[in-house]
């Protein structure tokens, strides 16, 4: 059989709110999921997401990189507005610790 193999991925889902979902259920057909815009820190998580993959870092990185940003510019003050979901919110509550740690 001269046949080509058939590989069969997952690229969608631009968002975490519907990557996550979807993430939950891919392993179980042995799918691999890719998304491009997902970035929740607990879809790193790959005992829960082993078939899961993205092509941007994931929020933990966003908290710390806008702390160094907020420190190199000399800010003391930050306003964030934010969807009430806790993929969101995340970057909110991990900033907080930072702040906290820092005084």
């Amino acid at each position: 059989n001269d046949s080509q193999p058939t590989y069969i991925s997952l690229l969608c889902c631009g968002c975490s709110v519907a990557t996550i979902p979807v993430a939950e259920i891919s392993d179980n057909w042995n799918i691999p999921q890719m998304a491009f815009a997902a970035a929740a820190s607990v879809l790193s998580d790959r005992e829960i997401y082993p078939s899961f993959y993205r092509t941007l870092p994931s929020f933990d990185l966003n908290a710390v990189t806008m702390a160094k940003l907020m420190r190199q510019f000399g800010w003391r003050q930050m306003a964030i507005i934010t969807q009430e979901e806790s993929v969101f919110t995340e970057v909110t509550d991990q900033m907080e610790v930072i702040f906290d740690e820092e005084g």
